[in-house]
């Protein structure tokens, strides 16, 4: 980012952080009082038995090998969290959650490698936090559940339509409030400019300045993120559809197209030359017409969920 550019992912998304200072030890402690994980993945196993009598013993051992990996990487990032002691006892006692770690030992040892464990635990752990609302709660049970019957390409397509539609920069101002920041939108026709400015609220920012960044995100944070995506087909939008991950496919917006070149100031008809990377991705996925893909509120948790695990650090929920 250049001088006081930051990026962010619509307009509420600042970093949010409790403040409360919880030693990983006293959580640890919690953890393995509400919940046995040698007696939960016990029981995940016989599960497994019953519903495949047939298996064979090497898959069987592999499918408690995922399992118990995921059970591990789940008390990880619980440990993250900086919650009230009393708080994630009571939130990992409810049934509620117990079920939901129950579902997600079970999908491993399933589908192993096949699902994006990563995204799945990042709902789960979401879901213990503090301020988390009754509606949000029933929204983030929806993503587990439907994340859970996605590939992992399906989700790392929801994550690059949520990054090429949904990051923006912010820029910061100064004010008689202090400092806040402004998302600056080229492609938002409501944004007033100049000659070779935006104007803002509170300030004004060069055009030039704006057009660097945004050229950045387009470009060489695109591919550092996605680069190492090898293998990828053509998508099944009428499956994400029905999963509820992607609006009426019957409805347009703006296109990608239309959305990068005018926040990196360029022309539609240079997009192929320009964004060579972000083209080809979108000829793979079979969607270089993408003014009709506009994520819904579960297909936004799961993008977010999935960038997260790539580095990025923006909220679930606001």
């Amino acid at each position: 980012m250049i001088n006081n550019m930051k990026q962010s992912a619509g307009d509420n998304s600042e970093n949010i952080h409790s403040g409360r200072d919880t030693s990983i030890t006293n959580i640890t402690n919690v953890i393995n009082e509400v919940i046995d994980y040698d007696k939960l993945t016990t029981s995940v196993v016989e599960i497994v038995i019953d519903a495949f009598p047939v298996l064979r013993d090497v898959a069987f051992a592999t499918g408690r090998i995922f399992m118990e990996d995921t059970a591990k990487f789940l008390i990880d990032e619980i440990k993250k969290l900086q919650e009230d002691v009393g708080h994630l006892k009571s939130k990992l006692s409810e049934p509620d959650i117990q079920f939901s770690i129950n579902e997600l030992l079970y999908i491993s040892a399933k589908k192993g490698q096949k699902i994006d464990r990563d995204v799945l635990v990042s709902l789960i752990v979401k879901k213990l936090e503090s301020g988390v609302s009754d509606e949000q709660d029933f929204l983030l049970d929806e993503a587990i559940s439907i994340s859970s019957k996605l590939t992992r390409q399906q989700i790392e397509f929801l994550g690059f339509i949520f990054y090429v539609k949904n990051i923006t920069c912010n820029y910061t101002t100064n004010s008689l409030f202090g400092n806040c920041l402004e998302i600056i939108n080229p492609a938002n026709m409501n944004l007033k400019e100049n000659h070779d400015s935006f104007i803002l609220k509170n300030s004004f920012v060069k055009k030039s300045d704006v057009y660097e960044a945004y050229m950045k995100i387009y470009t060489s944070d695109l591919e550092l993120l996605f680069e190492d995506i090898k293998l990828v087909s053509e998508i099944n939008l009428n499956y994400l559809s029905l999963k509820n991950c992607i609006g009426n496919l019957m409805f347009g917006s703006q296109g990608i197209e239309y959305i990068v070149s005018k926040r990196t100031g360029s022309k539609e008809e240079d997009f192929s030359k320009k964004f060579k990377f972000l083209q080809m991705k979108l000829k793979k996925y079979g969607t270089e017409n993408s003014s009709n893909i506009n994520l819904t509120e579960i297909g936004n948790l799961i993008a977010v969920a999935y960038l997260n695990g790539k580095g990025m650090n923006i909220p679930i929920m606001n």
